[in-house]
């Protein structure tokens, strides 16, 4: 029996990584680029975090120039030129700790480059505190969801799950799982969004996470593997 009572799955960037400077600057070198005024920080986080399709993103924009635009992004988003711009959440580390010794802590990306994923994660100084990582790119070329990822990785366990992450693709893949989804504020998407997703839970950061669970959650004992929705509003 696994010494941990429950398997916590979590998002990367968005919600254990700040991706705000990473993703402006990567944005802004694109526009220029393409010979196009970039949108100013301010427009392009709230834009973002609305849940914007390009098309809302980037209204003014012909058709072939946002093809571009996305083609560009997902060729050079991984590229350690801008990767050097992510920064741990302020706390993350911490909660990672005091979360580690009641939840066996997995961390689940869409990310397709696993050695600069795993270089990055060691620079940080938590890729000791996860017991698995579930990584798109470990899965050749596929473009793999969340959901199908886990679907593809995730053994039957008994033990009951969360997932915690930023946006949409969280969500389903917690609803893949059967799992209570937890909602933080700190990456791509803002709280109206969020919550029409039917969000379980959100909470500013992943700092306040260990208090959250805390509560939420049944005291470690036996009895208290299986579902864990009962615990969530």
């Amino acid at each position: 029996m696994n010494e941990h009572a429950h398997i916590l799955y979590l998002d990367l960037d968005g919600t254990l990584l700040d991706i705000r400077e990473k993703y402006h600057r990567l944005h802004c070198r694109i526009a220029l680029d393409l010979g196009r005024e970039p949108l100013p920080r301010g427009t392009f986080g709230a834009r973002k975090r609305s849940g914007a399709a390009l098309e809302v993103l980037l209204p003014d924009w012909e058709e072939a120039a946002r093809a571009e635009y996305s083609r560009r992004w997902l060729a050079e988003i991984e590229r350690p030129l801008y990767t050097r711009f992510d920064r741990l959440v302020p706390g993350a580390r911490e909660s990672l700790v005091r979360l580690a010794p009641r939840f066996e802590l997995v961390l689940v990306t869409l990310r397709r480059e696993g050695e600069e994923l795993r270089r990055q994660l060691r620079s940080l100084g938590v890729a000791q505190l996860f017991s698995r990582l579930l990584v798109r790119g470990d899965h050749g070329g596929a473009e793999l969801t969340k959901a199908q990822l886990l679907r593809l990785t995730v053994p039957p366990d008994e033990r009951g799950s969360i997932v915690v992450g930023d946006s949409e693709e969280d969500v389903r893949a917690a609803r893949a799982l059967g799992s209570p989804f937890v909602a933080v504020l700190t990456g791509v998407r803002d709280r109206a969004f969020l919550a029409a997703l039917g969000s379980d839970l959100i909470i500013e950061s992943v700092a306040q996470l260990p208090a959250a669970l805390q509560s939420a959650l049944p005291s470690p004992a036996a009895g208290s593997r299986g579902s864990l929705k009962a615990g969530f509003p």
